[in-house]
């Protein structure tokens, strides 16, 4: 699924919300992370319904974002359908209260560091799924157009 970015657009955005007008309060919390052109953020959707104890929280619902860092395309099939949609960019998580950012970790397997596995945390949850096809580390350089 390619998102509708031009080539003469400045950028891209995504807006956290569910149908076509509604907005129900999903928001990013936590640092986002670029890792091999994709980022990777968590987001936190509050309970909709006030609990019914005041003092107590409501868990609310937390998701890991993983999108293509030209256009915020999809980039794995993360619900499993035969066909990458929109709903791929995210998958919910299992941890209550608000999930922290997205890091990286590269196990010592012995093996040479490129080809080292990469596994995806957002606390102590595993992101399965999410950085599956993420490959090995390459360098990202960013820079302002007009600027030397």
């Amino acid at each position: 699924m390619a998102a509708n970015v031009l080539t003469t657009d400045k950028g891209w955005k995504l807006e956290l919300r569910e149908g076509l007008s509604t907005w129900v309060g999903e928001k990013a919390l936590s640092a986002a992370n670029v890792f091999n052109n994709r980022v990777f953020f968590t987001t936190y959707i509050p309970q909709a319904a006030a609990s019914a104890d005041p003092c107590t929280l409501g868990q609310g619902t937390n998701r890991a974002w993983a999108v293509s860092l030209f256009n915020g395309a999809p980039v794995e099939n993360l619900d499993g359908l035969s066909t990458t949609n929109k709903e791929d960019r995210y998958k919910q998580l299992e941890q209550g209260g608000i999930a922290p950012e997205v890091v990286f970790l590269f196990p010592d397997n012995g093996s040479t560091v490129t080809n080292r596995p990469l596994l995806c945390l957002s606390g102590v949850e595993v992101l399965a799924g999410v950085c599956v096809n993420a490959g090995a580390p390459v360098r990202t350089f960013w820079q302002e157009q007009g600027m030397n």
